[in-house]
C-alpha cells in the first residue's frame, strides 16, 4: 500500500524552519520531506491538530499538512532523529491544523504529542503514542507498542504485537489481539479495560477499586503470557476470540 503524496519542498539540512504566512484558507496541502539518518524517529507535535502515521515505501519522512482559519506561524522543524510541528494561531486568532506522516518501513517511531487525536496503522517496527488530550486509535500493530494518554480513550485493533503497554489516566482502553500476545499491562486512573486476545492459557491478573471483572479467558498462573489489567475506576472485560 503506498499513499506517497507529492514533494513540494524536500529539506536536507540538520535543522530547518518553514514558516507559514498569509491566509491559509486553502485546501492545497503543504509538503515536506526529511531524511534520517538512523533507525528511530521521534516526532513532537506541539500544537493542537490531528495527526495520522503510517510506514510506507519511502526513503525520507514525508509530512503533509492541510490548515483551515489564519495561524499567526506554523512550523516543522527537524534536527537529528526529531521531528518537532508547531502551530501557533495567536492570541485573537482561529485556526486548525492536520498532519499526515508518512515514514520509512524501517523506522520505529516515539510521537509526542500535545492536544488531538492520533491515528497509526501497518507499523511492523516499536511504536511509542503519549498524547496529553486526544483519542488513540491504532490498526494492525506487530511491532513492540506503548500508548499513554493523559486525557481521551484508546483503540487498538487487529494488534500482533508480542508486547504491549497502554496507559491512561482519564479515559477507556480496548484492545484486541490478531495474535497470542507475551506480555500485556493495562492501566487506567478512571475508566473502562476491555481486551479480546486468542483462545490461549494466560497468567492474568487484573484489579479494579471501583467496577465489575468479566474473566472468560483460559487463565493458568504458569502461562508464559501474561496479561496484567488494572483501573481504579471501571470496568474490566477481557474475552477470548
Amino acid at each position: 500500500m503506498t499513499r506517497r503524496p507529492a514533494i513540494l519542498l524536500a529539506v536536507t539540512l540538520a535543522a530547518l524552519t518553514l514558516p507559514a504566512c498569509g491566509s491559509v484558507d486553502n485546501a492545497d496541502p503543504e509538503t515536506a520531506s526529511f531524511a534520517v539518518a538512523g533507525d528511530h524517529l521521534t516526532i513532537i507535535k506541539e500544537s493542537s491538530g490531528n495527526i495520522e502515521l503510517y510506514p510506507d515505501d519511502v526513503d525520507e519522512v514525508e509530512v503533509t499538512r492541510w490548515f483551515s482559519g489564519h495561524p499567526g506561524e506554523a512550523s516543522w522543524d527537524f534536527a537529528g532523529d526529531e521531528l518537532t510541528l508547531a502551530t501557533d494561531c495567536g492570541f485573537l486568532s482561529s485556526c486548525d491544523v492536520r498532519y499526515q506522516v508518512a515514514v520509512p518501513q524501517n523506522l520505529a517511531v516515539n510521537l509526542d504529542a500535545s492536544n488531538g487525536d492520533v491515528t497509526a496503522a501497518d507499523f511492523e517496527t516499536a511504536l511509542s503514542i503519549r498524547t496529553e488530550n486526544g483519542a488513540i486509535a491504532v490498526s494492525d500493530i506487530s511491532g513492540e507498542l506503548s500508548l499513554n494518554s493523559t486525557s481521551g480513550d484508546q483503540r487498538a485493533t487487529d494488534l500482533r504485537s508480542r508486547d504491549v503497554h497502554a496507559q491512561a489516566e482519564n479515559g477507556k482502553i480496548e484492545l484486541s489481539f490478531k495474535d497470542v500476545p507475551s506480555d500485556v499491562a493495562v492501566t487506567t486512573d478512571n475508566g473502562a479495560i476491555a481486551l479480546q486476545v486468542p483462545d490461549q492459557p494466560y497468567a492474568v491478573v487484573s484489579t479494579t477499586d471501583n467496577g465489575a471483572v468479566n474473566n472468560t479467558l483460559n487463565t493458568d498462573k504458569n502461562s508464559p503470557h501474561r496479561i496484567d489489567v488494572t483501573t481504579e475506576n471501571g470496568n474490566i472485560e477481557l474475552l477470548t476470540d
